[in-house]
């Protein structure tokens, strides 16, 4: 496969290009790609083996309540471990005794190009206040770890990187 021309379409929160490509057969096909910021998300443990969860809009989704681990975007030049730490603080107020990576994923390789880590942060206390972006509107609460397996069982949480960090660490879990 060979990118004959890249056009730029859009470039905001998210970037759109049209790619002309070469395939192996030699077929020439357009493609478009969406670029993104790498993303991570934090499965925080605390002490009494609750998680840290944040609840917030989701106009993508038209809901005004998505209940999600914490996560965000991996700053140009930042390693992913730094960025997780770095959301875990602002939008738990927490800081942890370790991060260790659980699972880093592409979500959809067909259209899009980031990596999406997840870390799990054990002994995960909160320290401060939230720390929000001026578009950031979101709670900060625990469940216990249990209850966070039900609600994936029970299709309460229904985010990717939610789902696949809790069902990672759940893995990770049944294997002790």
């Amino acid at each position: 496969m060979e990118i004959l021309s890249k056009n730029n379409v859009y470039k905001g929160f998210l970037t759109l290009n049209e790619l002309d490509v070469k395939l192996e057969n030699g077929e020439n096909v357009r493609r478009e790609v969406i670029e993104k910021k790498d993303t991570v998300a934090i499965v925080a443990l605390n002490d009494k083996n609750e998680v840290f969860f944040t609840k917030q809009p989701r106009v993508a989704i038209n809901k005004d309540c998505s209940i999600e681990l914490p996560a965000g975007l991996v700053e140009p030049g930042e390693n992913p471990e730094t960025a997780a730490r770095r959301e875990l603080e602002e939008e738990t107020g927490c800081i942890c005794d370790s991060m260790e990576l659980l699972q880093k994923f592409v979500a959809d390789p067909g259209c899009c190009n980031n990596v999406s880590y997840m870390y799990l942060a054990r002994g995960a206390k909160q320290v401060k206040e939230l720390n929000l972006d001026d578009d950031e509107f979101l709670e900060c609460f625990t469940i216990p770890l249990e209850k966070a397996f039900e609600m994936i069982d029970n299709g309460e949480l229904y985010d990717a990187v939610s789902l696949i960090s809790l069902m990672r660490l759940r893995e990770k879990l049944n294997k002790i």
